[in-house]
């Protein structure tokens, strides 16, 4: 069976307490889901400030969520994201390993990530973290089943280039050599928002990496300055015939948590082998009736394309009007009233948080 599962991994506001337990129910329900990872970018001990202790209340969540994890029987995962390690590893490298090793031992997560994601590239980048990768090996805990990096190159994509250096030739043989089976990578197909991840192009990625990528899936995930004006309330496009080209597939959810439901559901059903046209037709269903089932899911659903297909920006007075009074007849619908708050403005881009 496929490891399934979600990573928490975007930028902005992290999901709330009670609507995430939800989600994650609901993944292992419906969705076929084995496993969770908590990485949020606004979590900023994990990333930012990694060498700053996690705040009570941080601790306390992350806790909630390992526990519920457990009852469900889901792999729990913590995802570490230190912010430009690389250029002052030498200074800060007991520092860093302490902080990690107190990290696998408050939650003692099935899955640990190390990630070297979106961040400027530095000079001998790929030695410095090899040698990262290798220390935090030496380590882990027994508990630890699963050890995922991210490097910072994580597609073929030339949009990583140009926002954080050209890629040194070497970076990708450096960077793995010698490196045991258990370091899985994290690779998001052939672009960074991928349309489609196949076979193909997993396997060219695994030449590179010399081992079966781990997926890290930006759809249906809505946190770019331009993502974040749709809702991506549709079915997985391709991504067939990927179980034995993976060794996983981690899903980036949208910010909006509820509504991510029955869009993780149609990538199980990938995987189970349905047709995209059953896929569709269950789809239509689960939505209309997650968003309430009646007249107000009417209207949604018949002017759907207005929230996935056109940017929230050019939607009119009226068309927003009118997308809002529907949201409304279903009174007391979480999703209903998710969609309320983005056309309302409250899922909007701040670029703050990209740093």
């Amino acid at each position: 069976m496929a490891y399934l599962g979600l990573i928490e991994g975007f930028y902005g506001k992290k999901f709330k307490p009670a609507a995430r337990l939800s989600l994650l129910s609901f993944l292992k329900e419906q969705a076929q889901g084995s496993f969770y990872i908590y990485a949020p970018k606004e979590e900023r001990a994990l990333r930012q400030e990694f060498l700053a202790e996690l705040s009570q209340a941080a601790c306390a969540q992350i806790k909630e969520v390992r526990a519920h994890c457990r009852r469900l029987g889901l792999d729990f995962g913590l995802g570490i994201s230190p912010f430009n390690l690389t250029a002052s590893y030498k200074d800060i490298k007991d520092k860093f390993l302490t902080r990690t090793a107190e990290y696998c031992t408050a939650f003692s997560p099935e899955i640990l990530c190390l990630l070297f994601d979106d961040q400027k590239i530095e000079p001998d980048a790929a030695a410095v973290q090899h040698q990262i990768i290798t220390d935090v090996l030496t380590q882990l805990p027994q508990s630890v089943k699963r050890f995922i990096i991210c490097p910072t190159y994580y597609s073929f994509d030339p949009i990583l280039e140009k926002l954080f250096g050209p890629r040194p030739a070497d970076y990708f043989s450096v960077l793995m050599q010698g490196l045991p089976d258990k370091v899985e990578v994290f690779w998001t197909g052939p672009k960074v928002l991928s349309p489609d991840i196949t076979p193909a192009d997993l396997a060219e990625a695994a030449k590179l990496l010399g081992r079966r990528p781990f997926i890290w899936d930006n759809y249906p995930v809505n946190d770019g300055k331009k993502s974040s004006e749709f809702l991506n309330l549709k079915p997985f496009c391709g991504r067939r015939d990927l179980e034995t080209a993976c060794s996983g597939h981690a899903v980036n959810p949208m910010l909006e948590c509820e509504l991510n439901k029955y869009v993780l559901k149609t990538l199980a059903q990938k995987y189970q082998g349905l047709d995209d046209g059953a896929i569709q037709n269950e789809f239509d269903r689960d939505l209309r009736a997650q968003l309430g089932g009646g007249r107000g899911a009417d209207i949604l659903m018949e002017q759907l394309h207005l929230l996935t297909d056109r940017p929230l920006s050019t939607l009119n007075a009226l068309q927003k009007a009118m997308l809002i009074a529907a949201c409304e007849l279903e009174r007391g619908n979480p999703s209903m009233q998710e969609i309320k708050d983005f056309l309302s403005g409250a899922y909007s881009f701040d670029p703050a948080c990209l740093t």
